[in-house]
């Protein structure tokens, strides 16, 4: 339970205490005056009790399969799909150099002696420090990923508000600037730059509609142990990963991929991806925790087409 709730129900059992002694103390045969101070502590009993045990937090948890690929130095989204992450495909050059990705592939790239496993599987993360280190720096090339998506298809929270059909085609309009962010809470590209300790790559020198992130009232965007955090008085998102130790040289869908007749030397990795939604009990019965839900369920829809690997679509 929250800080504000706490002080607030401590403050009121503390007036009702002084209640009693100072009125109710000097009248105890006034029948009329007793017996509505015990209705008064019955009421607030009854509220305190339905406030602890009818709010509650509401968790929800999505996992996503996402498959890494590594070629030439390059790290990308690998799928089959056409919906997958277009800011990927766009900016996996720079996303590349600012996370080097390549040191955790290198040992399981194909050399002659796993060229002739049978399997072509290699271990490459082998010590604490190294899975610490591979943790850090692939949970930071999907939070890249994760805001990329969010300036690119979501840059505004309440998107899904204004949409608008004509003529059977679906348009959306949506805030750009701080400027008319009004009540809700704008975050700039350059602001993004800071939060994840951006260095080569930057979300402000990329171009896009939109000069920054327009997300719910009081929200606050913050990484702390590999976690992106996205926090506001109604719903807390946690994007976190757990990776796989292995490296494989063939691409998840099982087949062998060919490049000039060999065998190419990309390798691929395969990490799940967590979005965990709590939906907080201090504001879990308002009117506007529905609007909430749906944006939760609208950008993680989104991230799910974009990351999560997929074969051909038939």
């Amino acid at each position: 339970m929250s800080t504000s709730f706490i002080f607030v129900l401590m403050f009121t059992l503390i007036a009702l205490v002084l209640l009693g002694f100072t009125i109710v103390g000097n009248n105890l045969n006034a029948k009329d005056i007793v017996f509505s101070f015990t209705a008064l502590c019955a009421a607030f009993l009854m509220f305190f009790l339905n406030t602890i045990l009818a709010l509650k937090d509401e968790v929800k948890t999505e996992s996503m399969t996402v498959e890494l690929s590594i070629y030439n130095m390059i790290a990308d989204i690998h799928s089959l799909s056409h919906k997958k992450s277009s800011f990927f495909v766009f900016h996996r050059e720079e996303i590349s150099k600012e996370v080097n990705l390549d040191k955790y592939f290198k040992l399981g790239s194909l050399n002659e002696k796993n060229m002739k496993d049978e399997n072509f599987f290699s271990f490459s993360i082998e010590s604490r420090e190294e899975l610490n280190s591979a943790i850090k720096d692939i949970s930071k090339f999907l939070h890249i990923g994760i805001i990329g998506e969010m300036l690119s298809k979501n840059p505004d929270w309440e998107i899904f508000k204004n949409k608008k059909t004509f003529r059977g085609s679906e348009k959306y309009s949506f805030n750009t600037s701080a400027e008319y962010a009004g009540k809700n809470t704008f975050i700039a590209k350059n602001e993004f730059d800071k939060i994840l300790d951006l260095t080569s790559f930057k979300f402000d020198e990329n171009h896009s509609m939109t000069e920054g992130l327009t997300l719910p009232p009081d929200t606050k965007v913050k990484v702390k142990e590999n976690i992106l955090f996205i926090d506001n008085p109604f719903v807390e998102l946690q994007f976190s990963i757990d990776i796989d130790h292995n490296v494989s040289h063939f691409p998840p869908e099982n087949t062998f991929n060919i490049m000039d007749g060999n065998f190419s030397n990309t390798s691929y990795m395969s990490v799940n991806l967590m979005i965990e939604s709590r939906f907080k009990k201090e504001r879990f019965g308002s009117r506007e925790m529905a609007s909430y839900k749906k944006w939760v369920e609208h950008i993680t829809k989104d991230f799910r087409t974009a990351f999560e690997f997929k074969t051909l679509e038939k």
